[in-house]
């Protein structure tokens, strides 16, 4: 009986530490879509490489949509 009260406790502590780390990628992820957004602003006002930096805002926003996605609809062992 002891061992299942361990098991349990065990699987509680793991979810509790995958919700941190799902919530950590999502901070460094909306993080780095503002800042490559900011960079590619930047640059194409600036009129240095404007190819680049339109591609830059295009894969910020990409990626600020798929993460608005994952934050709406999180994984299973999040969300329970």
């Amino acid at each position: 009986m002891i061992y299942l009260i361990d098991l349990s406790n065990l699987l509680e502590f793991l979810y509790g530490y995958f919700s941190d780390i799902w919530n950590f990628i999502i901070a460094i992820g909306q993080f780095s879509a503002y800042v490559s957004i900011a960079v590619g602003l930047i640059l194409w006002l600036t009129e240095y490489d404007s190819r680049k930096s339109k591609s830059m805002i295009v894969g910020g926003i990409i990626l600020l949509i798929v993460l608005h996605y994952f934050t709406m609809y999180p994984p299973s062992f999040i969300s329970s």
